[in-house]
């Protein structure tokens, strides 16, 4: 069952030059690394940690909602006023939504739309991907490029 809520496990990334698939723990380190060498200032470090707060939800009714957590120090006041200004999408839970996709079963295999993440199809319609695990349980998702585990 793919509903429930996910967050990034693996994400593509370059270390030392090598590209692949590597855990938050590796990428966030990293990006420490860079941070202490001077290679990023503090708000891209900010920035770049902040992919690891996401949280994608896959819906009962075929919505798929990506969120990312509420940054520490930002007002309710703050808040209110991104989302009446349409510059964040709905609160819930101490995360915000910054997209929103659909997925659904084609032939008993979960799909989704992967037109957020590039991918050209029909100019109207949804260009559906299977949402597959690895052997870790692990799903591939947004074209590969990152790999989520079910934490609720």
């Amino acid at each position: 069952m793919i509903e429930g809520i996910y967050e990034i496990a693996k994400t593509l990334y370059a270390i030392d030059g090598k590209s692949g698939l590597y855990d938050a723990e590796a990428v966030i380190n990293d990006h420490k690394r860079q941070f202490e060498s001077g290679e990023i200032n503090a708000d891209e470090l900010e920035e770049e940690l902040r992919l690891f707060t996401t949280r994608i939800e896959f819906t009962p009714d075929g919505e798929v909602i990506s969120r990312m957590k509420i940054p520490d120090g930002v007002t309710e006041e703050e808040i209110r006023e991104a989302v009446e200004a349409g510059e964040i999408g709905e609160v819930k839970d101490g995360y915000f939504e910054v997209e929103h996709s659909v997925w659904k079963m084609i032939d008993g295999v979960p799909c989704y739309d992967s037109k957020n993440f590039g991918e050209e199809g029909e100019a109207d319609g949804p260009t559906w991907k299977e949402l597959v695990s690895d052997s870790e349980g692990l799903i591939d998702y947004a074209l590969g490029v990152m790999k989520l585990r079910k934490i609720g």
